[in-house]
């Protein structure tokens, strides 16, 4: 049942996870699993407040939350309930980190090669993360894949110290480590660190690949590409992390949805 589920979710909500990310990806994870249907109606608000452990008010705005991405739908005088449709994969409105983009197609998510290292931030660098030139950044470079197949090549880069904000102090190595187990940073970000992506602003525009990305993505030299640059910040508005991703746009597909 779908309130047993919630009732599952409200053990595991945290004061830093925001309430509706928790329940938009459940319901997600439960759709693409095929345990839940699209157009499902979701149990009443106070059944599901007293299910999950939270205020009428907080699960009224988690809810607000999750019908302006287009989770939900409210329909007056019958109830609440899943959208009709299936969720599109890869949706630029859902900022959901390249790894559970992957997972949304029905694919693997994994690694094909990955270099980590220390570099200053530059000029534009600095601006786009609101710190001092030459600040200490740690810089991954990736290739992405998915079921094995290189679909994405990504470029991430933060503060060096924001490995010392998690509950204990981190060193490179160690987190060199976590990033070969845990391929969403996003993840490592808010488990391990403390910090947690609340929006990212994106630009995007078409590239054809160079030299470097033909042999990293497997296609021919010209190749269209989709380039991706991205702030992500957390709710204060604090810029977290600076990400520039090219795509291969025949696996990779990009859909967004527009609510009137």
């Amino acid at each position: 049942m779908l309130l047993d589920d919630i009732y599952e979710i409200g053990e595991r909500i945290t004061k830093k996870q925001p309430l509706s990310r928790v329940l938009g990806l459940k319901f997600r994870t439960l759709m693409q699993q095929g345990n839940l249907m699209p157009g499902t109606q979701l149990p009443p608000e106070p059944e599901m407040a007293e299910a999950l452990g939270v205020s009428r008010m907080t699960l009224r705005s988690a809810l607000n939350l999750l019908e302006r991405e287009g989770t939900i739908v409210r329909r007056q005088g019958k109830g609440t309930f899943l959208t009709d449709q299936p969720l599109l994969p890869n949706r630029l409105d859902l900022n959901l980190g390249v790894a559970e983009n992957i997972k949304s197609m029905g694919m693997k998510p994994g690694v094909k090669d990955i270099d980590v290292k220390i570099a200053p931030a530059d000029e534009r660098l600095a601006g786009q993360l609101d710190v001092p030139e030459k600040t200490e950044l740690i810089e991954i470079d990736r290739t992405r894949t998915a079921g094995g197949k290189p679909v994405v090549v990504t470029r991430d880069l933060f503060p060096l110290n924001i490995l010392d904000s998690g509950r204990a102090k981190w060193s490179l190595e160690e987190f060199k480590n976590t990033l070969h187990k845990e391929v969403s940073l996003y993840k490592i970000m808010e488990v391990n660190l403390g910090k947690i992506v609340d929006y990212g602003i994106a630009r995007i525009k078409p590239t054809t690949a160079d030299v470097g990305l033909v042999q990293r993505l497997d296609v021919a030299e010209g190749s269209l590409l989709m380039y991706v640059e991205q702030i992500d910040y957390d709710e204060s508005g604090t810029p977290l992390l600076a990400s520039y991703e090219y795509h291969v746009p025949e696996v990779y597909e990009f859909t967004i949805y527009r609510k009137r």
